[in-house]
């Protein structure tokens, strides 16, 4: 957790090394260092960690149907013929409550939830062991974040997923983490488990 410009999106993005510049150490995933992965080393770390940006508009490529965009990762990674792509997305809709006849639609014609919830599809397509959620809620209303942040909890509990859950709000931390990291311009003032860190946090502001 942050407020904006703490360097929560770009920690987020280094530990998918779609950022290099001013990126220092080491990022360490199963033991493997991200940032010393040679390219055959990278794709293969990639394909064992999802990601849904906060944008989805933005960040996925708005002249794919549904079913194109929640197939590509496994096109990407060379996963299964055609005909077992589309069995997986035939599984993966179901699983984040998007009816299976919603694959041939654009996705400007999703709104609300679902519209946050076909990336979502998306990131678990490989299977996963990680997933990284950079404010992943912030712009829907109450009602449609409460149903994502529900969502997300029950993937985690029923897939074994480890999440990165990249938010500015401290509720929605409270209802996913059970540990929790707080940044502040660019450097880590605080981390523990989740209600001890906020708590302590919001004494200090």
């Amino acid at each position: 957790v942050g407020e904006s410009g703490s360097g929560k999106s770009s920690l987020g993005r280094a530990l998918l090394r779609l950022v290099r510049h001013g990126v220092a150490g080491r990022i360490r995933f199963d033991g493997q260092d991200l940032l010393a992965a040679d390219r055959a080393g990278l794709r293969a770390l990639r394909r064992r960690i999802g990601v849904v940006f906060q944008d989805p508009y933005a960040s996925l490529d708005p002249r794919m149907r549904v079913h194109d965009l929640v197939a590509e990762p496994l096109r990407i990674h060379g996963l299964g013929d055609a005909a077992a792509r589309a069995a997986r997305v035939s599984e993966l809709l179901p699983a984040v409550g998007l009816d299976p006849a919603l694959a041939g639609r654009w996705p400007h014609q999703l709104s609300g939830w679902r519209h946050s919830a076909h990336p979502i599809a998306r990131a678990l397509a490989t299977r996963p062991e990680l997933l990284v959620c950079d404010e992943a809620v912030s712009a829907l209303d109450a009602q449609h974040r409460a149903g994502i942040l529900a969502l997300l909890g029950r993937l985690k509990r029923e897939q074994g997923l480890a999440l990165l859950f990249i938010t500015h709000d401290f509720a929605a931390a409270r209802a996913l983490a059970e540990r929790c990291a707080v940044l502040d311009q660019g450097r880590l003032v605080a981390a523990g488990p989740t209600e001890t860190v906020l708590a302590s946090t919001v004494r200090a502001g």
